[in-house]
């Protein structure tokens, strides 16, 4: 009560009380938060506060590949393109967008690996997931659909795993994968 009158804060107040529990739990919520929200932050734990950390790497990562997949010329599934990642110095010979959408790829494989073990990545694990999760030299249209389904699951899983963190975090953005 002292440090939360130090603040300038009332301590017989709800304001006083809610930010007493913030000083001796270690957190700090939004005030612009409904009551509902700050309760799914406060009673949140380790494991959903990564999932939603995860979903969100996740999230951002996807948004980006789509924009990439729709954009006029751009084909994630070159020959080119899948030989130069393959070369040490490949990536000078890579477009802007072709090295985004490695970036985002990575970004993606490594949030989904963090999650499941918390361990160093391995490239056969790592390349297992790329083959997995994104197009691939000769990837017909079938299973580029399935593929880009696997990202859209996996980020749902991940949103689901949070328990409500991820939306409360999200609120007033998109946050959906189409």
């Amino acid at each position: 009560q002292q440090k939360v009158a130090a603040e300038g804060i009332d301590p017989n107040t709800p304001a006083g009380q809610a930010r007493a529990r913030e000083i001796t739990q270690g957190t700090r919520t939004d005030p612009s938060l409904k009551p509902s929200d700050q309760q799914v932050l406060s009673k949140a734990n380790e494991g959903q506060l990564a999932s939603a950390s995860f979903a969100n790497r996740v999230l951002s990562a996807n948004e980006n590949l789509q924009f990439l997949e729709s954009t006029e010329g751009f084909d994630p599934t070159s020959i080119q393109t899948a030989i130069f990642e393959a070369i040490p110095g490949g990536n000078l010979a890579l477009s802007e967008n072709e090295q985004s959408y490695a970036q985002s790829k990575r970004d993606f494989i490594t949030a989904i690996l963090r999650k499941e073990s918390g361990a160093a990545i391995g490239a056969d694990e790592f390349a297992n997931e790329d083959r997995k999760f994104f197009p691939q030299v000769g990837d017909k249209a079938t299973v580029l659909k399935q593929k880009a389904l696997g990202r859209k699951r996996t980020f749902e899983n991940l949103k689901n795993q949070s328990k409500g963190v991820f939306d409360v975090q999200n609120k007033n953005k998109s946050g959906a994968l189409s």
